[in-house]
Formats: structure tokens, C-alpha cells, sequence
């Protein structure tokens, strides 16, 4: 470090991860921007380093074991800049990953949209919601399935469920342990399982074919740094149901999706609100905002804050 002209530089760790490009080690370049924090060791800050941190779900679930995130979060503390994209994630980096405030810069969402559909062909009533979710702990799944279960056996639910997403067919065929117990008494509910649909993770036009044909979709997480899926089905004419937690309530505020909630601890009021999109997702496709409005959003509009950003790291 000291003959690449960091004089000043005193190791804190044992050792460390070097960058080797296979060429100059990353040497050319004036910024290294790292889109995470999951690094399993020290990065020696040959060059000044920028972390790009989603979320900080450690502190909300139970998916790290000890304090394995250790390094995580000294990743963000050395860094130049963390950058974040909601402010609930900005007050986790400040408050549980200890970055001093100043470091910790708030960019706009950036967010892939799908090329919406003909307004005739929107305007047929659907026969399913889409359910977008993966195995991860933090996805709801237990209060997802007992409201799923409610919805159609106590409230005569009419719409099929289609669950998409990465490894989502594993909680059906190898449910985590915690979901084990509730997964072996829904498997005898016929009412249920006639109505589930498992597709699993999507080729990304299959995905679009099947999300613009839908009635809603469903967003039944907990809490994390939030969903494009709404936006996405925003961008095909499709309105969503989402449960209500400040990272979502900041997207809400960002794309203006008209998004209709429910109470994510609450299965009960989730399967009364999936029953009342059956009725009014034909009124609520009319408060979608239109491609106009979401292109405000887009990358080539927003894509000037990132560069300000960069330009105080050189």
C-alpha cells in the first residue's frame, strides 16, 4: 500500500481480499462502486471503495448465525460512501452498521419496468393473482399460507393463486423446518391445494406473459428494502396488494402505484383483503399510473444523482 502512495495507511486486519482483474489489479480505475457487502474478508482499499447496501434484513430475521456479518459491516463503516435507496435502509446503516450519518448518501430507486399490454386486453377479468416470493425466512410464508388457507375455505376465494420465484416450489416439496408442520396439514386441504398454482422461478417472458394476464399481485413479505414486483406490475397494467412496511411505503411514494394494504402479522386481514381485490382490481387498474408517468423514474432520468454522488468520491 505504501508504494502504491498510501503513506499514511495502517493495516487494521491480518490479512486481506486484493481485486486482480488479471490485468492491473483494478488499478486504472479511480472508484471501485461494490453493488453489496458480503464480502468474507477486509478489501484492501487500494483505491476508494463505495458500498452499494440493499438492506440490512440480519437485523429484522433470523438468517445469520453468531455475528457473522461482522465483516459486513465493516465493510460499510471503511467504506467512502454507503449508499442506500430508502431511508429505512439509510437509518439501519447508521444505527446497527454504526456509518457515520455523513457517509451514508440516499439515492433514488432505480427500477426495471415491462412494456405494458393493450388497454382491451387489460380490461378482461382475470382468473388468478400472482404471488411473488422465494424460500427466504423473511418472505411470510407461515402468515402467507394461513391466510391463502382462509381465504379459500372460509371466504369462498374465486381466483387462483400462481406462486413464482426462486426456489419458491422447494416449500412445498422441502419446506424449511419451521414450515414443515403447517405445509404437512395444508397438503390434506384439497380446497387449498386445488386452487395453488407452483411455477417456480420464470424465463423473464414467460414471467411478463403470465404477470400482464393476472388480476393482481401479491406481495405478502414482512420487511425488507422492498419489491420491484409491484412496479413491474404497475408497468403492465397490473395493480398489487402489498403489506404495509416503510420500505415499501417509501416506493409507494416514489412510483405513486395507488398499491392497496394489508397487515403482514395479520392473516386473517390478509385473506379479507385478497378477497376484496377480487372485487375492485378493475377499479384499481384505473389509478395505475401510466408509462408517461413512470418513465420520471427512469434510469435516464435519475441517473444524475448517482453521478453527483461519484464525484465527491474523486
Amino acid at each position: 500500500m505504501r508504494y502504491s502512495g498510501h503513506s499514511n495507511w495502517e493495516p487494521t486486519a491480518n490479512s486481506y481480499l486484493v481485486m486482480d482483474d488479471g490485468i492491473k489489479h483494478l488499478q486504472d480505475c479511480d472508484l471501485w462502486v461494490m453493488v453489496s457487502d458480503r464480502l468474507n474478508g477486509h478489501l484492501l482499499p487500494a483505491r476508494p471503495v463505495v458500498h452499494m447496501v440493499y438492506d440490512y434484513l440480519q437485523r429484522y430475521a433470523d438468517i445469520l448465525s453468531g455475528h457473522s456479518d461482522q465483516l459486513f459491516l465493516d465493510a460499510a463503516r471503511n467504506a467512502e460512501q454507503v449508499w442506500v435507496t430508502t431511508e429505512f435502509t439509510r437509518q439501519d446503516a447508521i444505527q446497527y452498521a454504526g456509518v457515520p450519518p455523513e457517509k451514508v448518501i440516499k439515492l433514488p430507486m432505480l427500477a426495471p419496468t415491462f412494456k405494458r399490454q393493450t388497454l382491451a386486453q387489460n380490461l378482461e377479468r382475470r382468473g388468478y393473482f400472482v404471488w411473488t416470493t422465494n424460500a427466504a425466512p423473511h418472505k411470510n410464508h407461515e402468515n402467507a399460507f394461513k391466510a391463502l388457507e382462509y381465504y379459500y375455505t372460509e371466504l369462498s376465494g374465486s381466483l387462483e393463486c400462481v406462486i413464482t420465484g426462486v426456489n419458491s416450489k422447494k416449500l412445498l416439496s422441502d419446506p424449511p423446518k419451521h414450515l414443515q408442520e403447517l405445509m404437512a396439514r395444508l397438503e390434506n386441504c384439497e380446497a387449498l391445494m386445488n386452487q395453488l398454482s407452483w411455477q417456480d422461478d420464470l424465463p423473464d417472458r414467460e414471467y411478463q406473459r403470465m404477470l400482464s394476464n393476472a388480476a393482481f399481485l401479491w406481495h405478502a413479505g414482512r420487511v425488507d428494502n422492498g419489491t420491484f414486483s409491484v412496479i413491474e406490475a404497475a408497468s403492465l397494467g397490473v395493480p398489487s396488494l402489498s403489506s404495509r412496511y416503510p420500505a415499501m411505503e417509501e416506493i409507494e411514494s416514489q412510483f405513486s402505484l395507488s398499491l392497496a394494504w394489508m397487515d403482514a402479522n395479520d392473516p386473517i386481514g390478509m385473506a379479507h383483503a385478497l378477497k376484496d381485490m377480487e372485487s375492485t382490481y378493475l377499479t384499481r387498474k384505473t389509478l395505475l399510473p401510466t408509462a408517461k408517468q413512470l418513465s420520471t423514474n427512469s434510469i435516464d432520468q435519475l441517473s444524475g444523482a448517482y453521478w453527483e454522488a461519484v464525484r465527491k468520491c474523486l
